[in-house]
């Protein structure tokens, strides 16, 4: 990613009137060169790391081991690997979803930022939050129902069936939502509720 962004100042700079430049300035030029070769080098390292995590993350989570702390890798890991996570998929399908597989799902922030507000600090605590919920098939069939009933979001899906469909990440950010702030009198004011819990991230509480 830098060196290419390098690549396109060196033609400026350096390849179109290198005879132009001042010795000071080349050398110059090249230490920057050599600093960004290496930071764009550190940079395919982490990228190589996270994808040894995720892979970690999975098999330990595949493995029944919920004892990682949640944050963005493990949350991925487990909404795409944890057992509990193959009744939520029944509950939301039972409920009316239709659910499509996509492995670069990701689960966003607000999700994450829910848990930490209530106290929920890793895949454990995550596993029994879910698994303690009994009406969970009850509550995303209303949140669908609910969600469905919003005539704001016809804009910009066409088909109303296609507002019914979600992805393992986004389930997962539902039936957080549901279950942390219950069912409201409406859609709106139990969209209230749960931006207020992600307005507040958990970091100025730890």
């Amino acid at each position: 990613m830098l060196q290419h962004a390098w690549a396109a100042v060196d033609r400026k700079l350096v390849y179109r009137s290198e005879d132009l430049i001042p010795e000071q300035l080349k050398g110059r030029l090249a230490r920057v060169s050599a600093l960004l070769r290496q930071a764009d080098e550190q940079f395919s390292e982490c990228r190589r790391e996270r994808s040894y995590l995720r892979a970690s993350y999975d098999e330990r989570v595949k493995a029944g081991d919920l004892s990682e702390p949640i944050h963005r890798l493990s949350i991925d890991a487990y909404a795409h690997c944890a057992r509990q996570m193959e009744r939520v998929q029944g509950a939301a399908a039972g409920a009316g979803y239709t659910l499509y597989e996509t492995q670069t799902a990701r689960v966003d922030e607000g999700t994450i930022n829910i848990l930490r507000n209530v106290g929920i600090s890793s895949l454990e605590d995550l596993d029994e939050l879910l698994r303690g919920n009994e009406a969970l098939q009850d509550d995303l069939a209303w949140y669908l129902g609910a969600y469905l009933a919003m005539p704001e979001f016809d804009d910009y899906l066409v088909a109303r069936d296609q507002r019914s469909n979600t992805n393992v990440a986004g389930l997962l950010r539902i039936a957080v939502s549901v279950t942390v702030v219950g069912r409201q009198d409406d859609f709106l004011s139990f969209a209230v509720e749960a931006g207020r819990l992600v307005t507040y991230p958990a970091r100025d509480k730890r």
